[in-house]
């Protein structure tokens, strides 16, 4: 079954050998990307009239750009994971499957960040929102952990401390960060974000994260997308039919188009992040002020890149 369709347990139109190798080339696009990823780690190039350089003339805008280059490092790290088992041929009933999950709610954390559709405010605020969450999550943890164990000089401080000083600066500024208990709001949830920015044309976004949740967390409802035996011989306390589940090609080549794809866009946005911004001079019109480029110049930037 070619990626992007919907899995199913049923014979395929194409060979298993067929799914294997387009798998692989998937796969094979893995080691540029990090490349490309290391670069923009190691060198990033911010340059000063793109959108970018915009928002971190805030005080506060330089999460937008730390939160995403971290999210994004993460679905690196966990693809090339998938890319070594795949190598290695051990194919996972659903192991892999919630790797790919995983680099669905990391890429479209950045691609959530980096929009280019929003204004600068709004990134910024979603920047905010994105370090909220991740001091929020920091000092949960201290809060149950024996603190003498953590190791904390100045001027670190413990994520409780953080959380406080940055709510603080936000209602200073009159910046839309808590709700009207004064708790911090969070992020879109990995469910809405992956509805408007995953790749997963002919399944949708919002339900290809369903699914990959469904397998994640186990959920019966996932029976039909693999293959299975059943062993009605085998007797069960509640008269429940025994299902033995394993590898489905199927499955594998929907997940990786979904995973690879929307790490590819993710990468692409943060490129154009902090490119030069596109003007109206560049539109035939005016020069001078800043716009958001055309649909015809987006769907011509994803020719040149193909």
């Amino acid at each position: 079954m070619p990626p992007e369709s919907v899995p199913k347990n049923e014979p395929a139109n194409i060979s298993v050998a067929e799914i294997e190798a387009r798998t692989r080339d998937l796969l094979g696009r893995v080691p540029s990307m990090r490349q490309r990823f290391q670069e923009l780690v190691s060198t990033p190039s911010i340059d000063p009239s793109s959108a970018a350089a915009m928002d971190q003339r805030d005080a506060l805008g330089h999460h937008v750009w730390e939160c995403a280059l971290h999210a994004l490092g993460a679905a690196d790290d966990l693809i090339e994971t998938w890319r070594q088992v795949h190598l290695a041929n051990i194919r996972p009933a659903t192991g892999h499957v919630v790797l790919l999950r995983t680099v669905l709610e990391t890429t479209t954390l950045t691609r959530w960040l980096v929009d280019l559709n929003i204004p600068s405010q709004e990134r910024v605020r979603r920047g905010i929102l994105a370090y909220l969450a991740d001091c929020d999550e920091r000092a949960r943890f201290e809060a149950v952990f024996d603190r003498t164990r953590i190791s904390l000089a100045p001027p670190a401080k413990w994520g409780q401390e953080r959380l406080e000083e940055l709510l603080v600066e936000c209602q200073r500024r009159d910046i839309r960060v808590t709700n009207r208990n004064g708790e911090p709001l969070h992020p879109d949830s990995a469910t809405e974000r992956c509805r408007k920015y995953a790749h997963a044309p002919a399944f949708g976004g919002e339900a290809a994260y369903r699914v990959l949740s469904a397998f994640a967390h186990g959920h019966q409802w996932t029976l039909p997308f693999l293959t299975r035996e059943v062993h009605p011989e085998m007797p069960t306390p509640t008269d429940a039919i025994i299902t033995t589940v394993s590898f489905d090609p199927a499955v594998m080549a929907v997940a990786t188009d979904w995973g690879v794809k929307t790490l590819v866009k993710a990468l692409n946005d943060v490129v154009r992040y902090i490119q030069p911004a596109v003007t109206e001079s560049d539109s035939m019109g005016p020069p001078g002020r800043r716009v958001r480029p055309t649909r015809r110049q987006h769907r011509q930037a994803r020719r040149n890149r193909r």
